[in-house]
């Protein structure tokens, strides 16, 4: 935990654990701590990390992803307006895992300013990038969408993402049965899961956003 590790960790270590601390706050309904743990991690993060002073399995943390991490937690604080440039800039730098991530917790945001249509069309491109990373975290911000949208069973955009979500059923990424221990990997995957992914019929619900 954070409390462990802050005397000794380096400025993006700190950054990192914080926002994981504001996620979790902001999700279990604790606003002070969630804002708290932001600030920290802004401080932590504010200058770009240091070639060589970082741990080397940082390498993928920089000013865009930890401007998307208080992006994620904006819209767990219920507060989406902020949080829409960040996750957009994230979701462009062609990561798969990175965009399916970020672009649940996008939709999510669209869904809280009543931009059911637009949430949609992005959860459909957000799931087709779960699919392409082949990485079971990435559904995570996916399935609380799901269940969101399925309160609106009148918009056709949601009936859309349903449809899209039912298709793509058996291409999903599933958590491995082995015990954990692999490295963390945001690298694209091979050309199996990619074709396996251009299959899975797309129709409108994976349109580009607009505006």
């Amino acid at each position: 935990g954070y409390a462990g590790v802050r005397r000794h960790a380096t400025p993006g270590l700190r950054a990192l654990l914080l926002h994981r601390v504001a996620l979790a706050a902001a999700l279990d309904g604790r606003a002070s701590a969630a804002r708290q743990a932001l600030d920290g991690a802004r401080r932590a993060g504010g200058d770009p990390p240091e070639p060589g002073r970082e741990p080397s399995w940082l390498y993928w943390l920089d000013g865009v992803e930890l401007a998307a991490m208080t992006g994620r937690a904006l819209v767990a604080l219920g507060h989406p307006g902020p949080a829409e440039a960040p996750l957009v800039a994230a979701r462009r730098r062609g990561h798969p895992r990175g965009a399916a991530i970020y672009g649940g917790w996008l939709a999510r945001g669209y869904l809280q300013l009543g931009e059911v249509e637009q949430a949609s069309a992005v959860a459909g491109e957000a799931l087709l990038d779960a699919v392409r990373a082949g990485s079971p975290r990435a559904l995570g911000p996916l399935s609380e969408l799901r269940r969101r949208l399925a309160g609106h069973p009148h918009e056709p955009a949601a009936r859309r993402y349903a449809a899209l979500v039912a298709a793509a059923g058996p291409y999903l990424p599933r958590a491995p049965a082995a015990p954990p221990g692999r490295a963390r990997s945001d690298a694209p995957p091979g050309r199996g899961r990619a074709a396996t992914a251009s299959r899975i019929p797309t129709g409108t619900a994976a349109r580009r956003r607009t505006g």
